[in-house]
């Protein structure tokens, strides 16, 4: 008995063994397929990761010059209207945070730059964006004050809850390009300072085709890239995304990595070139290679010690579960299944064959009080038990039958082919308790009222299904008793 066991523990384990190693070897050819992919993306994230910190040494730069903007707002506050009570501090940023030039103005344009010589921004494009309330940072294509282009950080003067005044800095972006020199990503990698929408402000760079040190650089990569990659990166910047985009000619291919600046609508973008980028994701894959094989054998070695163990436990561990269900599901009186149980495998049935006809049949026992009552308890509960063995013996092994209440039963007859049978098994259920008698020594005419409902006729989900068999047995009692009725009958 023992060897049968084992060789059917085996046999069923061969199977999922198959099939696991099946799946292992999809795994790995899935892996092989996609690992490079992914290797490609985790060397991108890398990249953008490392263009995003230089972005940030950027921003810190840019942020110190606002601060020192913020200070001369805070300052003017509380000095008097003559030019000579800030001039100083103006002058002193100037020096300090390579300003160019600095001013203070009304909310006209009117004001005076750092030497205390009058200023007039009244007249220049931007001073409408410029003077709205909030602080900020702006790039500028005509400073309005050399023609050239700068970064102008602007910081309001409040009193009282009220803007009086701007502090204007003006920034020449080029001189940014010392902090890039600092990045080190790659010695061929060139970088570039963008305005989001494509301006060139500052440069650090190389030979390559693809380097550009002023203009609109997303015009420049139009001309001869994929027009859908290009909107793709324009809209990413725009958004203050990273990214990454792949550019080639016939004898170039760079990985344009970009990353927010974090203030003033300004991108940094740094040109890799694409050997670097394969080189490095060829070596991070070298080593997932090695462990690949280090994971089959590990997995091969593993999964014979697991079976072996498996296998001898398999058996026990079967019939321990089978026994478990069974009395997990199983109603102590009458060993039909219980109100759950019933409840669970109708669902899944009609889950499983939902345009499947069947028919469900609800009963209670005629006058079950009266008998506890007159025979006693005991004898009830052998009405019971013997009603639980005589009405499984009447059906199939793959209908459904389950005592739901005290003394009430619910069957359901599986996969009937047309209505007619349906009707057939209704009056034989009928008929089988016009002939029913219980106990042991004393044989007790026992009679059932029976509401019957048919599936999906009446109900297409169990809820609704019962509620109409429960109806069923409602006219089945008004009627009588002991009697079926169907759902629909009339009183």
């Amino acid at each position: 008995m023992r060897n049968k066991r084992i060789s059917e523990a085996v046999a069923q384990w061969q199977g999922p063994v198959i099939l696991l190693l099946l799946m292992f070897s999809v795994i790995l050819i899935h892996f092989a397929v996609t690992g490079r992919q992914e290797e490609k993306e985790e060397v991108e994230e890398q990249m953008i990761s490392l263009v995003q910190g230089y972005a940030t040494e950027v921003e810190q730069v840019l942020y110190g010059i606002q601060t020192s903007a913020d200070t001369v707002a805070a300052f003017a506050v509380n000095a008097s209207e003559t030019p000579e009570d800030v001039s100083d501090i103006l002058q002193a940023i100037c020096t300090t945070n390579g300003i160019y030039e600095a001013a203070i103005f009304d909310l006209n344009g009117q004001g005076y730059f750092a030497d205390g010589t009058p200023a007039d921004l009244s007249a220049t494009e931007y001073m409408q964006k410029a003077f709205v309330g909030e602080r900020k940072v702006m790039y500028v294509p005509d400073d309005g004050i050399e023609g050239k282009k700068a970064i102008l950080f602007i910081a309001p003067v409040i009193y009282n809850q009220s803007v009086i005044k701007y502090v204007v800095c003006w920034y020449d972006p080029s001189v940014l390009s010392e902090t890039m020199q600092k990045a080190n990503l790659n010695t061929n990698t060139f970088y570039l300072l963008i305005e989001c929408d494509g301006e060139v402000l500052a440069t650090v760079g190389s030979d390559s085709k693809f380097f550009q040190s002023s203009g609109n650089y997303f015009e420049r990569l139009r001309e001869d890239q994929k027009e859908a990659d290009m909107d793709k990166m324009y809209s990413r910047v725009q958004n203050n995304h990273t990214g990454i985009t792949y550019v080639k000619t016939d004898k170039e291919g760079r990985g344009l990595v970009y990353a927010p600046v974090g203030i003033g609508k300004l991108h940094l973008i740094a040109g890799i070139d694409r050997d670097y980028i394969e080189k490095t994701e060829k070596w991070e894959w070298s080593g997932k290679n090695a462990l690949i094989w280090q994971v089959v054998i590990g997995l091969v070695v593993f999964l014979g010690v697991v079976i072996t163990m498996t296998i001898v436990s398999t058996i026990k561990d079967d019939e321990k579960s089978r026994l478990l269900e069974n009395k997990a599901d199983t109603d102590l009186l009458t060993d039909l299944y219980n109100k759950m149980a019933t409840e669970r495998k109708i669902k899944e049935y009609m889950a499983e064959h939902p345009d499947h006809m069947g028919l469900m049949l609800v009963l209670d026992i005629d006058n079950f009080k009266k008998i506890n009552d007159t025979m006693g308890h005991a004898f009830g509960d052998e009405v019971l038990r013997s009603l639980g063995l005589h009405i499984r013996a009447e059906f199939r092994a793959t209908d459904i039958i389950g005592r739901t209440g005290g003394d009430e039963f619910t069957i359901f007859l599986c996969n009937m082919k047309e209505e007619a049978i349906i009707r057939a098994e209704a009056n034989r259920v009928e008929k089988f308790f016009k002939g029913f008698r219980a106990g042991e020594y004393v044989k007790y005419s026992t009679t059932a009222s029976i509401g019957a409902a048919i599936f999906p006729q009446d109900g297409k989900d169990f809820e609704t299904l019962y509620k109409a068999a429960d109806k069923a047995l409602y006219v089945a009692k008004k009627r009588g008793k002991n009697q079926l009725a169907f759902y629909g009958d009339e009183d």
